[in-house]
Order: C-alpha cells, then sequence, then structure tokens
C-alpha cells in the first residue's frame, strides 16, 4: 500500500494550500491532488514527485 506524506511536508514548509504548491512546483491541481487525498497514488509519474522534491 503507497502512503504520500505530501499534507505533513506542505505544513513543515508552510505551504498553506494547493494553489500555492501549483505556483511553487509548476504541477496541475489533478497530480497534487492525488498525492494530497491519497487517492490513485500508483498513477502518480515518477517526473511529478521529482519536481515536488
Amino acid at each position: 500500500m503507497l502512503k504520500s506524506n505530501l499534507r505533513v511536508l506542505m505544513a513543515e514548509h508552510r505551504i498553506d494550500d494547493i494553489t500555492e504548491l501549483m505556483e511553487k512546483s509548476g504541477l496541475s491541481r489533478n497530480s497534487i491532488n492525488k498525492l494530497y487525498r491519497e487517492t490513485h497514488l500508483e498513477t502518480i509519474k515518477l517526473e511529478t514527485l521529482f519536481k515536488l522534491c
């Protein structure tokens, strides 16, 4: 089972919402929502994870 810690990381880096993360990372809302809500994590592309790192 896959698990996402995006919410925790956003709090640690004081990123308040998904819109702010979208602006900083250049990722789409769909990609971020999958990680944020922990749904369909198996369809996340490695490129998306690299951009967030």
